[in-house]
């Protein structure tokens, strides 16, 4: 692989891991020979030997720095570079081995089948070999690849193999006898690099196309040896193929209306084209388009870099610089749908002219709160609260922080160069610029952001002293001093007015903030204690009732009947135990101290087992139908929290379903992930409450009379999010529910990812 990247910063933790890898290999025991003597030294005696590929990779650090741990084994040459000729990756039926080769110019090919002999050395990921003796034996056709998945190769998954996996192309470029391909795949950008000898004309053609794409997967790491990425080396052009075609022009599509775009969320890699007028341009790389019907806010697509490659071939991009009021013609994938303005990823745009920007529209900051403007431009009067200054490479911020009816927000100006605003502390000042609106984890806007043009767009609006006016200077000067001193007294006294008038102002503010609060806390505290209420009264009366009932009777009641009461009991206890395991374990939730402990557990075993608990919980009230598909990998993820996942959705279906009315339950593997349906019959969910099914207490309309605490599915979101799962919820009123759960657990990289993540928040 190249040592000089076509994009330096993609390149540059590549370029650091075949230095530090060649320098271990010069190292040590030395250059390796160019070949071994047949009739000399057993080349293998006096250490290890390993006889594939898979044994490497459990050889200790220590071993490793020895170079003791001897390699003996056969594999088909997958992926040689085409300028760093001792770099291969050589793959057996266990793994796959990154591979250096010294001596000469090395004349293999992709599919050679060869024996290879040398050492273990360390690798900056996995261990590496540095093989002493390299001899082809035949030639056969590339392994089968290992289908996957992008995000698992990000991850760090399947380092060297020869993998297969699929994505769209937004950038091509053909420079130092290759093909690079700029790609993306639900939000993880990476590039391909595909050896192609020669004068090769750029492949327009794949831009914007669908493809699948064969090679071997070599992983980034950041500095502390983290993954961060990866690049896909392909050992030719064959190992690309068109799923879903694309072309020259990527502004050939139909253009939508911004307000329909939420509607092809769905389609993560495939851009739109819309026609609007520019509100914002930032240096930052994103602007703000608006057309009739709504406001978008789009990221601009970061083409590849151009090299010193003098035979290079790049897409020709030379993009203006943006104004507001240009019109423009914008090609951008839909981020995933939010109650907001859509967002744009990986855009690219042409200008098609120019007219006057659109006229702010003027509002108070509480109707900002209401999350309607979005993206929009809007003008505003507030106080300056406090001023800061911030440099980035190539980008200088201002930021200043403002008060206005209550609500405390943010004002921002990006640009290329140093830049100063005319305002200060207490200044009263009119802005004008685009919202963005700052939302919680359900979608609920808890402050806002303006983004500012320019230094015109904030405008200091305190009028000036009465007394600096022609007429006054004049009475003033016939006036004397004891009229000056007068006069700076009224002064004095107005400012203290003013200033004393804005604190109170702030004051009221505060205490209306605290007010919303205050009910909103009420609110929660009414719904928690009426549920506390209803849910604990029940298995009280009943260890009431029962417990007088023995008290009073022991001595006269058959023993079938005392083991009656013992059970009402013991159920009521148990009723009340899980009540208050639900609120521990919601509070440890809403504060962030859910731990995340993932272990190795038999899939089919554990679901089989926790079917059985439930239908002896429900007394065997609807028979709960099992459907396991075959798993043979052991599967990776927190038993507790898996447990209070599929509980609550076995319980919900089999209570809120008619008696003896089936129940399924079914578990399937779909690549790195599991998927877990359960599908019940029974009373389904109002169209009017399905918006509220994850706030805390709530219930729905037609459960009221079944027990319930409002809890159950809010915890069952979070245990699936500290899995980094996704939650699906399918219902109609009177058919019956389906409940789809997709949990990463054949993933083991993602999955200590989490677990790192989960320690971190706890700590």
């Amino acid at each position: 692989m190249n040592l000089t990247a076509i994009n330096p910063r993609a390149a540059q933790g590549v370029k650091r891991c075949f230095t530090l890898l060649v320098a271990f290999c010069m190292t040590g025991a030395g250059l390796a020979s160019t070949a071994r003597a047949v009739d000399g030294d057993d080349p293998l005696a006096g250490g290890t030997v390993l006889t594939n590929m898979s044994q490497v990779y459990q050889v200790g650090q220590e071993a490793q720095n020895r170079e003791n741990v001897r390699v003996k084994f056969r594999g088909v040459l997958t992926y040689q570079d085409v300028f760093s000729e001792e770099v291969f990756f050589i793959q057996d039926e266990t793994a796959t081995v990154f591979t250096l080769f010294m001596p000469g110019t090395n004349t293999f090919a992709a599919g050679d089948v060869v024996e290879i002999e040398g050492v273990v050395i360390p690798g900056l990921y996995v261990p590496a070999v540095k093989a002493e003796f390299i001899r082809v034996v035949a030639h056969a056709a590339l392994p089968t690849p290992k289908i996957t998945q992008v995000a698992h190769l990000a991850a760090g998954e399947d380092f060297g193999k020869w993998v297969e996996i699929e994505a769209t192309v937004r950038d091509v470029c053909c420079s130092k006898d290759r093909v690079v391909l700029a790609c993306v795949d639900h939000g993880f950008h990476f590039q391909v690099w595909c050896t192609q000898k020669g004068d090769t004309p750029l492949p327009l053609e794949l831009l914007d196309a669908r493809v699948r794409l064969r090679g071997v997967s070599w992983t980034k790491l950041d500095n502390a040896r983290r993954p961060v990425g990866f690049i896909l080396h392909q050992p030719g052009t064959n190992c690309i193929t068109v799923l879903q075609p694309g072309g020259a022009d990527v502004f050939r599509g139909a253009t939508q209306n911004i307000s329909n775009l939420r509607a092809t969320a769905d389609r993560p890699d495939v851009r739109v084209k819309v026609t609007g007028v520019v509100t914002l341009a930032s240096p930052a790389g994103w602007l703000c388009l608006q057309d009739e019907t709504g406001t978008l806010t789009a990221s601009l697509f970061q083409p590849i870099g151009r090299d010193e490659d003098p035979r290079g071939k790049f897409l020709k991009r030379n993009p203006p610089a943006l104004v507001p009021g240009d019109r423009l013609e914008l090609v951008g994938a839909v981020r995933a749908s939010s109650g907001f303005a859509p967002v744009l990823t990986d855009a690219e745009f042409r200008r098609l002219g120019h007219r006057p920007p659109p006229a702010p529209r003027d509002v108070a900051s509480g109707y900002l709160l209401t999350g309607k403007l979005d993206a929009e431009l809007v003008r505003l009067k507030a106080r300056v609260v406090d001023l800061e200054s911030q440099t980035n490479p190539g980008l200088f911020a201002e930021k200043v922080w403002l008060q206005s009816d209550g609500a405390t927000f943010e004002a921002r100006l990006d640009a290329s160069e140093p830049v100063r605003l005319a305002v200060q502390k207490n200044d009263f000042v009119q802005l004008t610029g685009i919202c963005e609106l700052q939302a919680g984890r359900f979608q609920q806007v808890h402050s806002f952001q303006l983004h500012l043009r320019g230094p015109a767009d904030i405008l200091v609006t305190r009028q000036p002293p009465w007394w600096s006016s022609h007429a006054a200077l004049t009475l003033l000067a016939s006036g004397g001093i004891a009229l000056l001193a007068g006069f700076s007294w009224i002064l004095l006294l107005r400012r203290q007015v003013a200033l004393r008038t804005a604190d109170l102002e702030e004051a009221q503010a505060g205490l209306h903030r605290s007010l919303a609060e205050e009910k909103e806390l009420n609110r929660l505290k009414g719904n928690f204690i009426s549920m506390v209420t209803h849910e604990i009264r029940t298995p009280l009366a009943l260890i009431l009732g029962s417990s007088e009932i023995l008290s009073r009777y022991l001595d006269r009641l058959p023993p079938e009947k005392r083991a009656g009461h013992l059970t009402t009991i013991a159920a009521a206890v148990q009723r009340m135990s899980e009540l208050l395991e639900d609120v521990l374990l919601f509070s440890k939730a809403e504060a962030g101290r859910m731990e995340f402990n993932p272990v190795a557990m038999d899939l089919k075993n554990f679901c089989t087992q926790l079917v059985d608990e439930i239908a002896s919980a429900t007394n065997q009230r609807c028979p709960i139908e099992l459907n396991v598909a075959a798993i043979t990998e052991s599967a990776r993820g927190d038993e507790s929290l898996l447990r209070h996942v599929l509980s609550n959705l076995l319980t919900n279906a089999v209570k809120y379903s008619p008696p003896a009315t089936p129940v399924t339950f079914s578990v399937a593997r779909e690549v790195g992930d599991a998927v877990f349906i359960v599908q019940d019959r029974g009373l389904g969910i109002p169209a009017d409450d399905r918006q509220r099914l994850f706030t805390p207490f709530y219930r729905c309309k037609n459960v009221v009379t079944i027990p319930g605490t409002g809890l159950g599915l809010v915890i069952v979101k979070h245990c699936v999010e500290q899995h980094g799962g996704t939650l699906e919820i399918e219902s109609a009123e009177g058919h019956g529910t389906t409940v789809r759960v997709r949990l990463p657990l054949f993933s083991p990289a993602h999955t200590d990812f989490l677990k790192r993540l989960s320690q971190n928040k706890t700590e």
